[in-house]
């Protein structure tokens, strides 16, 4: 990536399979780490839903990185 360039990220998923996002990061300096998880059941206060004998479930996950220029602050 350029020096002064931004990284722009988009998560795209249906919510009616996958209703909760979860985030955690590691931001550690030799880590800096973030992890962006779409989920079926809520960490806390939830009940995860249990996958009965012989059942399939599909889900679908877009992730779209872009690189954004940075604008000179003269130019701003």
């Amino acid at each position: 990536m350029e020096h002064g360039a931004t990284l722009e990220i988009a998560v795209r998923f249906d919510v009616s399979t996958l209703p909760h996002l979860q985030l955690w990061h590691d931001l550690r300096p030799q880590a800096c780490v973030l992890a962006i998880e779409p989920c079926t059941s809520a960490k806390i206060n939830g009940v995860e839903p249990v996958a009965l004998s012989g059942e399939t479930r599909s889900y679908s996950v877009d992730i779209a990185f872009t690189q954004k220029q940075s604008t000179p602050a003269h130019l701003a």
